[in-house]
C-alpha cells in the first residue's frame, strides 16, 4: 500500500504521443476514443499510465496517483503536514 499506482502524461496530439513513447520506449499504446484517453503499461510489468488530452501544454506536468487505505485521512494528515489539497475526492 501507499505505492504509486498510476500516472498521466498531458497530450495536446495523441498520435505523436503514441508515435514518440512506442518508438522511444517500445510502449504498447490503446486508445481509448469514448474517454478520449490513451493507456500504456501491461498487467505484471509495473505502473500503467496513460495520455490525457490537453488543449495547451502547462507547467502542471505529469499527475501521478498514489495508492492509500483511506483517502480523507491521507488528505487530512497532508494538509496537517502543510500539504495542499488540489482536488478533493
Amino acid at each position: 500500500m501507499h505505492t504509486i499506482c498510476h500516472y498521466e502524461i498531458p497530450s495536446t496530439d495523441f498520435a505523436k504521443s503514441k508515435a514518440f513513447y512506442e518508438g522511444l520506449l517500445g510502449w504498447k499504446i490503446q486508445e481509448m476514443p469514448e474517454m478520449d484517453y490513451m493507456v500504456f503499461g501491461e498487467a505484471g510489468q509495473g505502473v500503467g499510465g496513460g495520455f490525457n488530452k490537453v488543449e495547451t501544454v502547462s507547467n502542471e506536468g505529469i499527475q501521478i496517483y498514489i495508492e492509500v487505505e483511506d483517502i480523507p485521512a491521507s488528505l487530512a494528515k497532508a494538509k496537517e503536514l502543510g500539504g495542499e489539497v488540489v482536488m478533493e475526492k
